[in-house]
């Protein structure tokens, strides 16, 4: 497995100027990463405009698709695949909460989505550090 690091710094929508730190690890498939052109790194609420959960089961078998109208995006990232160690993005504006979903799309040289990866319940709490990990696997 290759390690591909992606730092999620998240500032509370709160109104307050305190920085909460996502770090979001992803683990792809030596083989899949030389395949792997871009990723889109999403930031999901949990649950959609008209009242239905998010799980990463409907995001990983693309029956929902983080860019519904109805998936409430927190925080959204488009990453070149070029230097697969160590890439970390800012992303801004995503409100502290429960049950917060990191979930992305790796593609290929043509744009076509070849794996994806979920992770779910996370806890992003106000001024506080979360790490999580997202094992990446081919569709």
């Amino acid at each position: 497995m290759r390690r591909l690091t992606i730092a999620l710094l998240i500032a509370a929508g709160c109104g307050s100027d305190v920085e909460t730190e996502l770090a979001a690890h992803v683990r792809i498939d030596a083989l899949l990463a030389d395949e792997v052109a871009s990723m889109s790194v999403f930031v999901l609420g949990p649950r959609r405009s008209d009242g239905i959960f998010l799980t990463c089961d409907t995001l990983m078998t693309r029956t929902i698709r983080p860019t519904d109208s109805e998936v409430e995006i927190l925080a959204r990232d488009e990453i070149a695949f070029s230097e697969p160690e160590g890439y970390s993005a800012t992303l801004g504006d995503v409100e502290a909460g429960d049950n917060r979903i990191v979930y992305i799309d790796a593609r290929d040289t043509d744009g076509t989505v070849i794996a994806n990866g979920c992770t779910e319940f996370i806890e992003v709490q106000s001024g506080r550090s979360v790490a999580v990990d997202v094992d990446v696997f081919r569709i």
